[in-house]
């Protein structure tokens, strides 16, 4: 299970949708052996809202692509960033474009983050639009930014490692994610990253992200100066990543999914033993 943003977010999500997974996902959940969660805060979500008992509830997070990994020469990176005209660097969000990814709390921070320090870094927006994405656009027009904020569209997969990596920071203050994994593949690439500090998100931080309140401007747009300026966290960054990369592996999230398994069997199979003794009885 991702997430329970249905519940959490009620609001986020059309009647319909609402009704079919208050009727059908949770009904599954519920009824499950075992329930897979991809963080801690998730699974806390499916036993305070969904009623799922703790100890059917097990984290298991999810792995990131082996490609984050991978070093890009930096001849390949400048290449990169003069093909899109980013040659004074860059701030990354990448992500669907829509309120719940509090993007427009983003581009406040970086308008002040351009008055306060009078920075060159361009914003980059890139990604899908989602629901309500108009104001996102309006709110760059508002701001006098429109020749500062570049909105890169969709991004291919094989494009992600490249974009991150080529970026100077990378930027996701979420309201609500059930993992938030461009953020461990963003520090998997070793780019510096300032992420919120709600739900999953200091999760897919790893004690590297620099995490904050979603809602404060004024600490969004410090924190990402520090990013941008502070060495010795920029080092720790890239010293960091093949550790990231590791907690976040393939090999790790089957070897917990494989346990889960086997406990949801036993357990199960405990289950049927009970009810043959129950039968029998009477």
């Amino acid at each position: 299970m991702h997430d329970l943003a249905f519940l959490r977010f009620p609001d986020v999500l059309t009647r319909s949708k609402r009704l079919y997974h208050r009727m059908f996902t949770v009904r599954s959940i519920r009824r499950a052996t075992m329930v897979i969660t991809v963080s801690n805060s998730t699974s806390q979500d499916a036993v305070e809202l969904a009623g799922v008992p703790g100890e059917q509830v097990q984290t298991v997070y999810p792995c990131i692509d082996a490609r984050f990994s991978d070093v890009s020469r930096d001849e390949e990176l400048q290449n990169f960033r003069e093909k899109h005209s980013l040659t004074s660097g860059y701030i990354l969000y990448l992500g669907t474009l829509e309120p719940r990814k509090n993007i427009t709390t983003l581009i406040e921070a970086y308008a002040q983050l351009r008055k306060t320090h009078a920075i060159g870094e361009k914003l980059v927006l890139a990604g899908g639009k989602g629901w309500l994405y108009d104001s996102i656009f309006e709110r760059v027009q508002q701001l006098g930014l429109t020749s500062e904020v570049l909105f890169a569209g969709y991004v291919e997969d094989s494009e992600q490692a490249l974009w991150y990596r080529a970026a100077s920071v990378f930027a996701y203050p979420s309201l609500y994610e059930g993992f938030g994994i461009p953020v461990a593949e963003a520090l998997a690439c070793g780019t510096p990253v300032v992420t919120s500090n709600v739900s999953s998100l200091p999760e897919a931080g790893a004690d590297v992200a620099i995490c904050i309140d979603p809602h404060n401007v004024e600490v969004m747009a410090a924190s990402i100066h520090t990013a941008l300026t502070d060495q010795t966290y920029r080092q720790k960054c890239s010293t960091m990543a093949p550790e990231v990369a590791r907690r976040f592996s393939a090999q790790r999230m089957v070897e917990q999914t494989v346990k889960v398994y086997e406990q949801a069997a036993t357990l199960h199979t405990t289950a049927q033993r009970r009810s043959q003794r129950v039968s029998f009885v009477r």
